[in-house]
């Protein structure tokens, strides 16, 4: 993995084209008890990402936070069947870092 950055609490790594960002946070949130995971989020390209929210609705998927932008993006996030949040978002790795804090 290759250290793309490093905050105060934050870090940022990547390996081929996958990437993950690993957070300190004060305490849980109690509305998502899953130890040690906040979310797990998966690139999808722009176009597909209101096609994909219809599917998650019509399959009966929960949707915890419907269709926002985050920095250059946008997300949605729903819940699998054991209720880890999920989150489908459109810009890369490099648009992430172009406008993170």
């Amino acid at each position: 993995m290759n250290l793309i950055h490093r905050g105060r609490r934050d870090a940022y790594l990547e390996w081929g084209s996958a990437w993950v960002c690993l957070q300190e946070r004060p305490a849980r949130r109690p509305e998502h008890p899953t130890p040690g995971v906040d979310h797990v989020a998966f690139f999808i390209g722009p176009d597909d990402l209101e096609p994909a929210v219809e599917r998650l609705r019509s399959c009966g998927v929960t949707i915890a936070r419907g269709l926002m932008q985050r920095g250059t993006g946008w997300s949605v996030y729903f819940l699998d069947p054991d209720g880890t949040q999920l989150e489908l978002h459109t810009s890369t790795l490099h648009e992430r870092m172009q406008v993170w804090r």
